[in-house]
């Protein structure tokens, strides 16, 4: 730029009858000029993903070392140690610098589904590494950037809401629990939770089912859900109980009619009926317990009813 240029630009930033935007315009390209150029930091430069999440690799690796490493001292048992409680405090400080720096994935693109994914994902590789088993290099960069996107999302404004959100609900079931029960009494809301409260629920509903489906879907549904059911098309026996067709426990009712094509089939000769016992066919003579001495004793009060009668 010549000095006659920034003389010009000068003048018009400096005049105060000059209209508002074109100032704004020769300050910006006085201060390209003027502002020293910085190189920029390649290590920041991130790539975005299908859900619109970006971050570098490198960036990446170190946050999930730094995760691991933080882990391990919090569960250490000398974690209070001067030491080490000052290298956690580092190792936190580092995490919350690169989260904030980071953007959160974008809302559109990155849901609970996407949440639900990555969770069960990294669960499968934290698996596969505890169990000693070296993780690909495709793995190993998935699990980087899964874990870095999904503490990202976590820490993010609508997971925090969410979270303030049920710490609201349970001060305010605990008051209302207490002054009904009058035990354990707690301080109600202030004004402004209350307020923050009835916000956070306008904004963040509880999950629900699917609106679009009409009750013929959902009967249709279940009606799938349930068609597995070994006792899907039974009736209840005698008894209000289920059992399968060939069960030796299902009853007979009375009403109940058994058809045979068989020609060579003998029906048996005696039905013994006992309370509380399935029906038993047999061709052997049944015993009379009152007046056959030989027969086994029974308990008072519950003697089995012997019935015996030829089969048609």
């Amino acid at each position: 730029m010549s000095q006659a240029e920034r003389d010009a630009l000068l003048s018009i930033v400096s005049g105060a009858a000059a209209p508002a935007k074109a100032p704004r315009k020769a300050a910006a390209k006085l201060a390209a000029y003027f502002l020293p150029k910085q190189p920029v930091n390649k290590r920041w430069w991130f790539t975005a993903d299908e859900c619109g999440f970006a971050i570098n690799g490198e960036i990446a690796r170190e946050y999930r070392t730094i995760v691991f490493e933080l882990r391990e001292l919090k569960r250490h048992p000398n974690r209070d140690f001067p030491e080490i409680a000052q290298r956690i405090r580092k190792l936190q400080a580092r995490i919350d610098a690169i989260l904030q720096r980071l953007q959160c994935p974008c809302p559109s693109r990155y849901g609970e589904e996407q949440f639900s994914k990555d969770m069960i994902r990294l669960s499968d590789l934290a698996r596969k590494r505890e169990a000693g088993i070296a993780l690909s290099t495709d793995e190993d960069a998935e699990e980087v950037h899964r874990k870095a996107r999904f503490d990202c999302y976590v820490e993010g404004p609508e997971r925090t809401a969410r979270r303030y959100r049920q710490d609201l609900e349970g001060a305010d079931q605990r008051f209302r629990k207490g002054r009904f029960f009058k035990v354990g009494m707690t301080p109600p809301l202030s004004l402004k939770e209350r307020n923050d409260l009835s916000l956070l629920r306008w904004l963040y509903p509880p999950p629900h089912r699917d609106s679009h489906l009409s009750v013929d879907a959902e009967a249709l549904a279940d009606g799938e859900r349930w068609g597995g059911h070994p006792f899907y098309d039974e009736k209840p026996a005698a008894d209000g109980n289920y059992y399968p067709h060939d069960s030796k426990l299902r009853p007979a009712i009375d009403d109940e009619c058994i058809i045979i094509d068989d020609e060579e089939y003998v029906a048996p000769r005696y039905c013994i009926c006992n309370s509380g016992q399935p029906v038993i066919f047999t061709d052997e003579l049944p015993i009379d317990l009152p007046n056959d001495k030989s027969a086994p004793t029974q308990p008072s009060g519950d003697t089995a009813q012997y019935l015996g009668r030829r089969a048609q």
